[in-house]
């Protein structure tokens, strides 16, 4: 039988940092100083809840709980 092609598409990735780490400045939001702030202050929070969490549910304290860690840019 011959082989035939069902579909074919195409995968768009949108690359933010490049090889060096370097963010792409014309991709970046306008947020204020403090939308800033207030977003680093509630990725503490979530780190911080999710280490106790975490802690409670090896402790069998808590259920299955899946750790957020390594989230963050989701």
């Amino acid at each position: 039988m011959p082989e035939k092609i069902i579909e074919s598409c195409n995968v768009k990735r949108l690359e933010i940092l490049d090889e060096g780490g370097n963010a792409d400045e014309s991709l970046m939001p306008p947020l204020s100083d403090e939308q800033i702030k207030k977003m680093y202050e509630l990725l503490v929070l979530s780190r911080a809840f999710d280490q106790r969490a975490l802690n409670l549910q090896r402790e069998g304290r808590l259920g299955t709980y899946a750790s957020i860690l390594g989230q963050e840019a989701s």
